[in-house]
């Protein structure tokens, strides 16, 4: 599995911050200005134009693993953030990250 570059620099920062985190936290955004979820809006992953999914998330999981992240006798909690957008079904929305954790954390595991 390809990890992108900037990933990479992402390790030694959760290894020198790694004492202090007590939580995981995921979500999505969408970066471009002008799109209508541009900013703080929590839209599902996979949404148009965002910048999270299944691939992201691969990696993000892969560097927490790699750095000793999944403690087995003391584990973090995961928290996520994602709500509808327009008339989009919140239980619908509501089972996207599930999938795409359980998807991301399959391909982590193989």
């Amino acid at each position: 599995m390809k990890i992108k570059a900037k990933v990479f620099l992402v390790g030694p920062v959760l290894l020198a911050l790694r004492p202090y985190i007590t939580h995981l936290h995921i979500g999505n955004a969408v970066a471009q200005p002008g799109c209508e979820t541009y900013g703080d809006e929590h839209p599902r992953f996979g949404f148009p134009g965002s910048a999270n999914d299944v691939d992201e998330l691969v990696d993000f999981f892969t560097v927490l693993k790699e750095v000793g992240f999944f403690r087995e006798k003391d584990p973090l909690v995961l928290s996520l953030e994602v709500k509808p957008w327009g008339d989009e079904d919140g239980n619908i929305i509501l089972a996207n990250p599930k999938r795409v954790i359980n998807r991301a954390w399959a391909l982590v595991e193989e």
